[in-house]
């Protein structure tokens, strides 16, 4: 599915009202185009699901504001499983992010699989934006790599109002940049980020503060030591935390 534009939502594709959609067997979504909205390669919101799986990827897509490659809401859920990706994609404005989850939206991250090689330009969170009760697991050595937040923060991911993101299972977040804070990942107040499972936060760069993870939320890692996002230099921690003493 390549080529197509959409004045507003879902450029490529729009999935709602309890629709199922799965991109298999080595497909694409890609070179789509939300001229002013929101979903530059697929929107889903109603309860939509949507599987992407089998070395499939959603790629090269633009969105005037949210998701540049996805936007995720009211009660819709996204797996990304089995070597697959969303990569490549440019949201410009209003917050930014290639995959852009919220109100009460599921995202599921597995199996290999990542978010890479994405920008937001002049908005926050080059890879993935969390919020409005939004919940996002990474896990099976699946990462969020090579990301860009241009103007702004949260390079790998930026979660706020109440998000949620679980890194586990080997996982990553690493080679992402900010050119504000949070090179890896920007932790806002009443949000919620837990890396467990020997998953890891490194190698991430941002010009002012927090090149692994500035956090004014709830920060957890586990078990309790000191955790490895923590050793980057420039890390700040200005909400709560367990398991870095």
């Amino acid at each position: 599915m390549s080529n197509n534009s959409a004045g507003q939502f879902g450029g490529g594709l729009a999935v709602a009202g309890n629709a199922s959609v799965t991109i298999g067997g080595d497909s694409s979504v890609h070179s789509n185009n939300a001229r002013n909205r929101s979903g530059g390669g697929l929107m889903l919101w109603d309860n939509a699901k949507l599987v992407v799986t089998s070395g499939s990827s959603v790629h090269s897509n633009i969105a005037e504001a949210r998701g540049g490659g996805l936007r995720v809401v009211d009660n819709a859920t996204v797996m990304v499983a089995g070597r697959s990706s969303v990569h490549s994609n440019i949201a410009r404005n209003d917050s930014g992010a290639e995959v852009a989850v919220g109100s009460d939206a599921r995202v599921t991250i597995t199996d290999s699989s990542s978010v890479h090689s994405n920008a937001a330009r002049n908005a926050s969170a080059g890879g993935m934006y969390v919020s409005g009760n939004a919940t996002v697991v990474i896990s099976g050595a699946s990462s969020v790599h090579s990301n860009f937040a241009r103007d702004s923060s949260g390079g790998g991911l930026r979660v706020s109002r109440n998000g949620s993101v679980t890194i586990t299972g080997g996982s990553s977040v690493y080679n992402n940049t900010a050119d504000t804070h949070g090179g890896g990942m920007r932790v806002r107040s009443n949000a919620t980020v837990v890396i467990a499972g020997g998953s890891s936060v490194h190698s991430n760069s941002a010009q002012y503060g927090g090149g692994g993870l500035k956090c004014s939320g709830y920060c957890r890692c586990e078990p309790h030591q000191w955790c490895p996002c923590a050793r980057q230099q420039g890390s700040q921690w200005n909400g709560r935390r367990d398991g870095f003493l």
